[in-house]
């Protein structure tokens, strides 16, 4: 393997790392796991705009479509989390309410 794909393939591992972070939910719902793969986004983002992809010093704008793909999955993932944790907030309401009404009833088997 020659020593320029392994930048390339660190850039890979990111991404893919990405994807197992935002769709296994166990993980997602983790505050320490879902920021520091942000930190590392935008780390790795920033490294590629700044540095360049080693290989492709020839192309920079290589470094920077990829670089901006970065900063791209960092919004996106704020947005997925987002969306996570308001659903769990609503489902938490519901269940509330639902025990209310119960109790409200007289139907409460607690």
């Amino acid at each position: 393997m020659d020593v320029d794909a392994v930048p390339l393939l660190i850039v890979v591992g990111v991404l893919a790392g990405n994807q197992v972070v935002m769709r296994v939910g166990a993980l997602r719902s983790r505050a320490a796991v879902f920021w520091s793969v942000q930190a590392l986004n935008a780390a790795v983002g920033a490294g590629l705009i700044w540095f360049g992809l080693p290989g492709f010093e020839h192309l920079t704008v290589i470094g920077w479509v990829i670089g901006l793909l970065f900063f791209l999955k960092v919004m996106q993932n704020n947005q997925a989390r987002a969306r996570f944790l308001q659903a769990e907030l609503d489902e938490g309401k519901q269940g509330k309410a639902a025990q209310i009404r119960r109790a409200l009833q007289g139907n409460d088997d607690e």
